[in-house]
């Protein structure tokens, strides 16, 4: 059996035998397609501008999973500057739209690995490359899981973190092996588990959220009967420095009080270290008018 390592936005068609076989079958029949609209989308911008859309497409698209899912609760607040709807061109606007339709139709932890796919395939190849962005496909993450349990994984008491989560591919598996195991438990007691034992950090600040949407998807019933937000475990910092890898050996959850449900707690101690670790490229900053936007109207 061969089992794809990862996943490139450079061959779209080829997702794997073994993805294809556990995905919503109309969601792997639309991928191929949506990565080639998205190439031609960012065929002849420069490196900024197709940032930009990538950050704007994955925006939109994530906020119309949300709304279907949970339209009376706050989406957490996206990291970077990002172009609104009402300025983006046609072509962009529609794929960040149907691939928020899509994905609001799958399972979280499969919208969660589209809208990764499809950020990763805007983002400009020269990114990809010196950054090292290649997703985990969900057939390894879940096979690496399941190894994980065949050595004797504890799920009741294991504590999990990926230094490089991305948009949270192998998170997700872990994730739902802890949901079964806290299985008739109080809402509030699965929510302190999660936030305790469950954690994910990553250089990139898109890929991050991402990544923390997903966790907040998923915990969605348990937040609704405790009346609470989903715990915050994904941090956009260098999951190798020293001040992260104290974080990790404290598990600080990272839980406040808010005024709003689904509200985002600022980054704590050590984020201004995280942020001169993130690559100049990717740093989130506010930008001026670029050329792949709409005009605006008179």
């Amino acid at each position: 059996m061969t089992l794809h390592a990862t996943f490139s936005p450079d061959t779209p068609a080829d997702l794997g035998p073994e993805c294809a076989s556990s995905f919503n079958p109309a969601l792997m029949a639309e991928m191929p397609q949506l990565l080639r609209e998205a190439a031609q989308i960012i065929a002849g911008l420069s490196e900024a501008e197709a940032i930009e859309v990538a950050r704007s497409v994955t925006q939109l698209a994530t906020r119309t999973v949300w709304t279907a899912r949970a339209p009376d609760l706050a989406l957490r607040t996206f990291p970077c500057a990002a172009v609104e709807p009402e300025v983006m061109p046609l072509p962009v606007r529609a794929l960040a739209l149907k691939a928020g339709q899509l994905a609001a139709s799958v399972p979280a932890s499969q919208a969660i690995w589209m809208l990764g796919a499809l950020y990763t395939a805007l983002l400009p190849r020269s990114v990809r490359k010196t950054q090292g962005i290649y997703y985990t496909p969900p057939a390894l993450a879940a096979l690496m899981v399941n190894r994980a349990s065949d050595v004797g994984t504890d799920w009741h008491t294991a504590r999990i973190i990926d230094p490089a989560c991305g948009a949270g591919a192998l998170l997700h598996p872990a994730l739902e092996r802890m949901l079964a195991s806290l299985a008739g438990h109080e809402a509030q007691h699965v929510l302190d588990e999660i936030g305790r034992r469950l954690r994910g950090v990553d250089l990139d600040p898109v890929a991050a959220w991402l990544a923390q949407v997903g966790i907040d998807m998923r915990l969605l019933p348990w937040c609704r009967r405790a009346k609470r937000p989903a715990p915050r475990v994904i941090h956009a910092r260098d999951g190798l420095m020293p001040g992260a890898r104290r974080d990790t050996s404290t598990w600080c959850s990272a839980i406040r009080p808010m005024a709003r449900f689904g509200s985002t707690p600022r980054a704590g101690p050590g984020s201004r270290a995280a942020s001169a670790a993130v690559p100049t490229s990717m740093r989130c900053s506010s930008s001026g008018p670029s050329s792949w936007r709409a005009p605006a109207a008179c």
